[in-house]
């Protein structure tokens, strides 16, 4: 949702007609180079709201005033042409598309080296003290990213990422019976991981999925990480000890601003450690007893084609399996939205509904004429949900190819609530009873105990089982980016760490011909995940000061004072009753997992 006075966050934009706007997917690192620009821009317009009030000291004053009106008035078209550009590739999967995106991109990192060039020239650095917003503006635009390479090398790694996309955006399962070969992602193969109990298709679902993908793109992506290191070892660090990126992963991590920013998140996933474990036993027990020749060991990990989800990053879809209390009634309100006739824009109206109800804005109109928020039939489309910013002030969009349930419904709130920003925050407040009852979606809930672990429980499977997956992504990229990882072992790793992290193994042999990693959009589309990982309570107040002061700052003001880190603890006290409850039933339960091969279940 667009909050009334920042647009600072990443929100994308989607289109009923592709009528030739090119576009650019925001949550596409394809474009890592014009979200930078988009960044910049977004500074450089609260830079110049603040200049009113504030004086930049130093003798570079005058210039900088100039420096930035010249900087906002250049880069916003240039943001803008960039967005829709890769917004007419990611809606409209054709080479002519491709061909435009990909020559837009060039165009806006040269532009990028050129604003870099002014920017660097002022002596900024004396702002650290002085002035705390110019300073981090100046910041942002010492750091090039990608666009550091030479031209030729920047076009050569903007074209794999663009194929790797491709090849993700146009990928074709073949059904059980192996007619016809014509299931995509989104909507066929999600609903089959949903809905399908039968464990032979959902293995051979898994395992054709991972064929046709990542096994497709390891040449380009082993390209892909030597040029992002040398786009990375071009960038001079402006917060490390070091003065320049070793690879791309420490470029990455530079958006967090911490030195120990590794040993930050491993705390925190020590400290949800133990619950998922928990989590993990009882779901196993279960596991077990719905497919009882399905092989699972006791003491073994979980197959990971068993759990309603392409990448077993969430088990909500599974709630039928494991719930608690089956007596009970369960909150999802599918049935409901579809007694309702609820349709996808009945959805979108809903999100924007809660929204407002907070006392954020409506969206624009540009945003309701020109998202796609349903599944073309005249074209390929990357489906992954994502939401765009234009960079006008006014155009922002979702493109989302949605379906009506109410795992899509969540999704939709996620999207308008700026993605991971708050989008998560959001999510959770919208799968609440209250707040479903509120809307007409569910009947009066009885509040006991027995349904309050019902729901706790449906929550911790998709936010609680999302935790290691969430660290362990980007974990292993930056294992290859530093070279921890070698190229001929990339598969054979990222399975020792789905099994140290999440206890799975998959369910047919893995080699390293092939790479499983990369059958998860944001390893084929090059976007850093780590920020689902971290994703927290950044409300509107928070949005307000955007990046313009450290995310510490900005946590310690949002919180009046109370914290400026990290902690995992209030998520435990609110799963402390199903905790509570898992620990009884798993009494006799072997808590973790063991297996001598990472890359085959025992």
């Amino acid at each position: 949702m667009l909050e009334k006075k920042d647009t600072q966050t990443k929100v994308a934009n989607f289109s009923y007609k592709n009528n030739f706007e090119i576009t650019q997917e925001k949550d596409k690192k394809n474009e890592l180079d014009n979200r930078r620009v988009f960044k910049r821009w977004k500074f450089v317009s609260l830079l110049t709201n603040i200049i009113e009030f504030e004086d930049v000291v130093g003798p570079n004053s005058p210039q900088f005033i100039m420096l930035s009106s010249d900087c906002n008035c250049r880069l916003q078209p240039v943001a803008n042409k960039a967005a829709l550009a890769s917004w007419g590739y990611q809606s409209n999967l054709t080479e002519a598309n491709k061909e435009i995106m990909l020559k837009v991109q060039q165009e806006a990192a040269e532009f990028t080296k050129e604003s870099w060039k002014e920017a660097t020239s002022f002596a900024w650095k004396q702002f650290k003290d002085t002035n705390a917003t110019a300073y981090r503006w100046f910041k942002s635009l010492s750091v090039l990213g990608t666009a550091a390479l030479p031209s030729d090398k920047f076009k050569e790694l903007s074209e794999l990422t663009a194929d790797m996309q491709d090849i993700y955006g146009k990928a074709k399962v073949c059904r059980f019976d192996n007619k016809p070969c014509d299931l995509s992602l989104e909507p066929e193969l999600t609903e089959l991981l949903i809905s399908s109990r039968n464990s032979a298709e959902l293995k051979h679902i898994w395992s054709q999925w991972r064929d046709v993908t990542g096994k497709k793109m390891k040449d380009k992506f082993l390209r892909y990480v030597e040029l992002s290191n040398e786009a990375a070892c071009l960038n001079v660090s402006n917060f490390c000890r070091v003065e320049k990126f070793k690879n791309a992963g420490e470029l990455w991590q530079e958006a967090y601003e911490s030195e120990t920013f590794e040993e930050e998140i491993e705390e925190l996933w020590q400290t949800i450690k133990p619950f998922y474990q928990q989590l993990h036993a009882y779901v196993r027990r279960k596991l077990m007893q719905n497919y009882p020749h399905s092989g699972i060991k006791a003491d073994g990990p979980i197959p990971a084609h068993l759990l309603g989800n392409m990448w077993a990053q969430t088990w909500g879809n599974i709630f039928d399996i494991v719930k608690p209390y089956v007596h009970k009634e369960f909150i999802d309100v599918t049935d409901a939205m579809e007694e309702k006739k609820m349709t996808v824009m009945d959805m979108f109206k809903s999100s924007e509904d809660f929204f407002t109800s907070l006392g954020l804005i409506k969206m624009t109109p540009e945003f309701w004429n020109r998202s796609i928020i349903e599944k073309p039939t005249d074209r390929e489309m990357v489906c992954h949900a994502s939401a765009w910013d234009f960079s006008d002030g006014k155009d922002f969009r979702i493109k989302m190819c949605t379906r009506i349930n109410m795992e899509d419904l969540i999704t939709v709130h996620h999207e308008m609530g700026f993605h991971e920003a708050v989008g998560d925050t959001m999510a959770l407040s919208v799968a609440t009873p209250k707040h479903l009852k509120t809307v007409g979606l569910l009947r009066e809930l009885v509040e006991d105990d027995e349904n309050d672990i019902n729901t706790l429980m449906n929550t911790a499977l998709d936010k609680i089982a999302f935790v290691p997956f969430g660290y362990l992504i980007d974990s292993w990229r930056w294992k290859v980016f530093d070279g921890s990882i070698g190229k001929h072992e990339l598969n054979s790793k990222w399975w020792d760490l789905r099994l140290k992290y999440q206890g799975l193994c998959p369910p047919v042999q893995r080699t390293n011909e092939d790479l499983d990693a990369a059958a998860k959009y944001h390893v084929a589309a090059d976007v850093p995940y780590i920020r689902y990982f971290v994703t927290g309570e950044l409300l509107s107040d928070m949005l307000r000061l955007g990046s313009s002061v450290h995310w510490k700052k900005a946590m310690s003001i949002v919180t009046q004072g109370k914290t400026d880190k990290m902690d995992a603890k209030p998520m435990l006290e609110y799963f402390a009753p199903l905790l509570k409850w898992l620990k009884e039933q798993n009494k006799n339960e072997k808590i973790g997992w063991t297996s001598n091969d990472a890359m085959i279940c025992p």
